[in-house]
């Protein structure tokens, strides 16, 4: 028996890369999308003056003029209406009252202190597409006891940084990157997409305005988690015609 064990092992690990490329062709073919491995950037690249090519695997393929590089982008549904500018962006500043005190970076723990500002943008099919962006002070949503994200998930999320460098400066860390992923599950889940270009600049005024939050030390940094759900109030199982956009940020050592 122990030798059996012991030829099952050998022939496991000898086969192993079949395996891992068996896996990885299924998971394409279940996915029906191919993308090619990202480079690596030293600072975030935004696309500008996109090229747009049909492929037979992919809903549309992105060539970046400037930098030669594929990735995925969804184009925008008829349904989706009228997108948001930066342009358009309020802010509605916290009074002195509601402002939070700063913890010390050696007490942070992840996910637990959030800053003084969120961004929030709604989208609703009935008005047309998505409403004017907003900055507002923190608070909590209100949302219908039937709305779409409390009994279907219908919810995606992004998860990406911002640093402060030794100049003081503080930069995001492949913000289109996130954006594109965040296009493409909205797009999967019947939500809206967005402009990926406006709701980095939505993000980049959020964490201007809330800088201070963004820790000095080495090895912490400011998390942002920009979140779209669907907050349609009926039960039945559809897509969902009003969407709610809103990105809050929080320190994180």
């Amino acid at each position: 028996m122990v030798i059996r064990s012991k030829h099952l092992c050998r022939h496991v690990l000898e086969n192993q890369h079949k395996l891992q490329k068996f896996l990885q062709q299924q998971i394409r073919l279940c996915s029906r999308e191919s993308v090619r491995a990202q480079p690596q950037f030293e600072e975030p690249i935004f696309d500008s003056q996109p090229r747009v090519q049909k492929s037979d695997n992919t809903k549309y393929i992105l060539h970046s003029a400037d930098t030669g590089t594929e990735s995925l982008q969804i184009e925008h549904s008829p349904n989706v209406g009228r997108l948001f500018r930066a342009a358009d962006l309020r802010v509605r500043l916290a009074s002195p009252s509601q402002l939070q005190p700063k913890p010390e970076v050696e007490d942070l723990v992840f996910g637990k202190c959030f800053t003084d500002h969120m961004l929030k943008i709604l989208w609703h099919k009935s008005l047309g597409g998505w409403q004017r962006p907003e900055i507002t002070p923190m608070e909590n949503l209100v949302i219908h006891p039937a709305a779409k994200v409390l009994h279907y998930a219908v919810e995606l999320f992004e998860g990406m940084k911002a640093y402060r460098g030794e100049d003081g400066r503080i930069r995001l860390f492949r913000p289109n990157m996130n954006m594109q992923r965040m296009n493409i599950s909205a797009f999967r889940t019947g939500l809206p997409t967005f402009q990926a270009s406006d709701l980095i600049e939505c993000v980049n005024r959020l964490v201007s305005i809330d800088q201070e939050w963004v820790p000095h030390t080495y090895g912490a940094s400011l998390y942002i988690r920009p979140t779209l759900i669907g907050i349609d109030p009926t039960l039945g199982v559809a897509a969902s015609d009003s969407a709610l956009l809103y990105a809050i940020l929080c320190p994180v050592g």
